[in-house]
């Protein structure tokens, strides 16, 4: 608890920054949750055999979620992440990793039915995360060796980069310095630039598989609540063009607006026209396959099966 303490004390020196402010409040929303796991760790007998380490390496795909998309998992071929992680099993029930993790999003309105809007993106997410894990089988029975499944869930705090792109005759061009929706000019005071790197909080579950005392084959679901709406660079309303080509060049003001691609130049669009919605944030998922290493000895194994509580 004193860590928690401290973390919130830490994150209320920093009053300015929102998406921190709304960090706090998730933290004290999980507050009861993370009670339940020290708890938890407290009461399980954790004998020294039974605490050893992993190395992970993971290849799956992140999925996005936000104004471009539709339905919940969008898949719009099929784009490698890479993670590597460091795993320490304090215990048969509960487990702490921190991973990194690579890879690409993308979305396009003409795949997800948003065809006269006319927007689309790629960025790259590079994640750090540190997350606490319980297994709701324990991972070691006495008298036996390491479960064939372990089944887990994973609930924790993560910093990622992200830098959203467009395509426009053939070069593709940063959008956060183009200020799409109007950001950073005064006739729109309200819209901040928004920051590359972000907090979010990864929650999910695992499936793990024992190959044998020094292997282990996983499959993770892992969902990333964020605090931003720009992972696609789209949130609110479209921004007047003019301002936008004489703040920051013909480029941007093209990149702000697209329909007039789809529905020709005569159309007359009104102002302040729906171009995203800020009331939901965005979301991207981790599906990853993994296999680790186990650093447990032949003679803690033993301990460990004959001891688990």
């Amino acid at each position: 608890m004193k860590l928690y303490n401290l973390l919130i004390n830490l994150i209320h020196s920093h009053p300015k920054k929102n998406s921190l402010q709304k960090f706090i409040i998730i933290m004290k929303s999980l507050k009861k949750v993370f009670v339940l796991l020290i708890f938890l760790q407290l009461t399980i007998y954790t004998a020294q055999a039974q605490k050893f380490s992993e190395v992970g390496l993971g290849l799956g795909t992140f999925l996005y979620h936000g104004d471009l998309t539709k339905g919940v998992f969008v898949f719009e071929g099929f784009q490698y992440s890479g993670s590597l992680f460091y795993r320490y099993n304090i215990s048969p029930a509960f487990a702490g990793k921190l991973q990194f993790s690579y890879g690409n999003i993308s979305s396009y309105d003409y795949a997800s039915g948003f065809t006269n809007r006319n927007l689309h993106f790629k960025s790259h997410i590079a994640e750090l995360s540190l997350t606490g894990q319980l297994n709701i089988i324990p991972l070691i029975k006495k008298g036996q060796p390491f479960r064939k499944f372990s089944p887990y869930l994973f609930a924790g705090v993560s910093v990622f980069n992200y830098n959203p792109k467009a395509e426009l005759n053939g070069e593709w061009y940063e959008l956060q310095p183009l200020g799409t929706e109007g950001q950073g000019l005064a006739e729109y005071e309200d819209r901040d630039e928004y920051k590359l790197t972000q907090i979010s909080i990864p929650f999910g579950i695992d499936l793990r598989y024992n190959l044998d005392r020094k292997f282990f084959l996983g499959l993770e679901l892992g969902f990333r609540k964020t605090f931003t709406d720009y992972l696609d660079d789209v949130s609110t309303t479209y921004a007047d063009k003019d301002l936008i080509a004489a703040a920051n060049g013909d480029i941007a003001a093209q990149l702000s607006d697209r329909r007039s691609e789809i529905l020709g130049n005569t159309v007359i669009f009104p102002e302040n026209g729906q171009r995203g919605d800020s009331k939901d944030k965005d979301w991207y998922y981790l599906f990853n396959a993994y296999i680790t290493y186990n650093f447990i000895s032949k003679k803690k194994w033993k301990e460990a099966k004959k001891n688990p509580f």
